[in-house]
């Protein structure tokens, strides 16, 4: 008789621990289910469209993922949930205000806002918790209505308890180390010394102009020292710039040269960015400040966005395989395929013959003949010496003057440094770029003289050398170099 009884009261107890095992599962699994696919949550930030969101881990980690860029990974709590932030868009009028690139002040700038959106945030992870495990023990467990309301209640407890742990061991300092993946593990150093850069920007900004006047300068020595043929007054004056590469002393130093050395228009060879993304618009848009015509061919490194900015700018001009002219001097260029690619996709040489074979279709179609094509790669303005006047690109960053085919081929180096990349080079990559001197002939008119400007950040030494291209003038020599500290 006691050998029935202790077997039933075991077989109960086995009974009441298994029911209670599947109740809990049933709470657990209704938490990890609602607040997995109903918790993201988005909310706007100063601007800043940002999506965060928890989902169940192993691991107790945080996620910022930047599209296009990649994701920082950071090991900063110990509890099983990733807590997970998209920065989802950025809305346009944050571009044209002055927001904060600094770590330090663009938290500052988003605190407030941060405050009420975190509250909202856990406040409806509490809630989807109690839903998710009322539901869940409904349909999983066929419990009656008084059995879901105390998993509800399970649920909302539990989920506090998960996330208040997490509160209490949350380590803010992980979130110096992290783990960087996609675009961004190819660049660490930037975020780790944006803070010195944006706060030293300022003396350089100051030096751009100072260089500029320089450079004024040193030229008006050359021309009195009449050994080679000054510029005429009436000459069309074009600055030729490429691979800025975000570097915001570069766009000062394009806006500085435009403005002293009085510029009809300002060329680029593309590369205006890195990655081609919304978020360093910010850093290019004093472009807006030019009062001549900016012709642009894009880059690798650049994108439909920055196109679309570049229209957008009061003086932008866009090449996408036709002519644009400027004070008579017909341009013609188209931008590089792989600004329509994503960055991390990589190399695809393959698509450049495409695009000199469009190029060269229009020519051939074209009832007027260009003076000047301007692209990004210079296997495409090579292809088409002999066939135009001047050929100018950029993308190798090294600042050539050279005659192929009878053509005249310009690239201007790179007017950004090289940007970041240029930080850990092993010699110093200088700032340069180009003017090139028209005159005004009919038909068409025709290149006389080039500057070559280079500014050493090192040294603080400027070079301008002077070249004269008129087959008229026989004193042509290697050109003019002089320095001044």
């Amino acid at each position: 008789m006691i050998a029935n009884v202790n077997y039933f009261l075991k077989s109960k107890h086995k009974i009441i621990s298994l029911g209670l095992v599947r109740e809990v599962l049933a709470v657990l699994i209704g938490m990890a289910v609602f607040i997995g696919f109903l918790g993201p949550t988005g909310c706007n930030l100063e601007g800043l469209y940002v999506e965060a969101a928890l989902v169940p881990s192993f691991r107790g980690q945080t996620v910022v993922e930047l599209p296009p860029l990649g994701t920082l990974t950071m090991n900063t709590h110990p509890t099983p949930l990733e807590f997970r932030l998209t920065l989802r868009s950025i809305h346009p009028d944050l571009l044209e205000t002055d927001f904060p690139l600094a770590a330090g002040d663009l938290w500052r700038r988003l605190a407030p806002a941060t405050g009420g959106a975190l509250l909202y945030f856990l406040g409806k992870q509490l809630l989807l918790g109690a839903l998710g495990a009322a539901l869940a023990t409904r349909v999983l467990l066929r419990a009656p209505p008084l059995k879901c309301g105390k998993s509800a209640a399970a649920g909302f407890f539990a989920a506090g308890a998960l996330l208040a742990a997490t509160w209490a061991t949350y380590d803010l300092e992980a979130a110096r180390e992290p783990k960087f993946n996609g675009i961004l593990a190819f660049a660490p150093q930037m975020l780790a010394l944006a803070d010195e850069t944006m706060a030293e920007l300022s003396d350089f900004r100051d030096k751009a102009t100072q260089l500029a006047g320089n450079m004024q300068h040193l030229l008006s020595q050359i021309e009195q020292m009449n050994l080679v043929q000054a510029p005429a007054a009436s000459d069309i004056k074009l600055l030729l710039v490429s691979d800025i590469h975000n570097n915001p002393l570069g766009v000062d130093l394009t806006l500085a040269l435009a403005k002293h050395f009085n510029a009809d228009a300002v060329l680029d060879a593309g590369d205006l960015t890195d990655y081609g993304s919304a978020l360093e618009l910010k850093i290019v848009n004093s472009l807006g400040q030019l009062e001549k015509p900016y012709v642009f061919a894009a880059g690798n490194h650049d994108s439909p966005t920055i196109i679309k900015f570049v229209k957008k700018l009061p003086r932008g001009r866009v090449l996408e395989g036709g002519l644009v002219e400027i004070e008579g001097i017909k341009i013609l260029g188209s931008p590089d395929p792989l600004a329509f690619y994503p960055f991390s996709a990589g190399a695809k040489e393959d698509l450049l013959p495409q695009q000199i074979a469009q190029l060269k279709k229009i020519l051939q179609e074209s009832k007027v003949r260009p003076d000047l094509l301007l692209v990004h790669n210079p296997r495409v303005a090579r292809a088409f010496a002999g066939q135009i006047p001047v050929l100018a690109a950029g993308h190798t960053h090294r600042l050539t003057v050279e005659k192929i085919n009878g053509s005249l081929y310009f690239n201007p180096g790179t007017t950004g440094a090289a940007g970041a990349r240029g930080l850990g080079a092993s010699q110093a990559v200088p700032y340069s770029a180009l003017i090139l001197y028209f005159a005004r002939e009919a038909p068409n008119p025709l290149l006389k003289t080039s500057d070559a400007i280079r500014y050493d950040p090192l040294s603080g030494k400027l070079s301008v050398e002077r070249q004269v291209h008129l087959e008229k003038i026989k004193a042509r020599g290697p050109g003019l170099n002089q320095t001044l500290p």
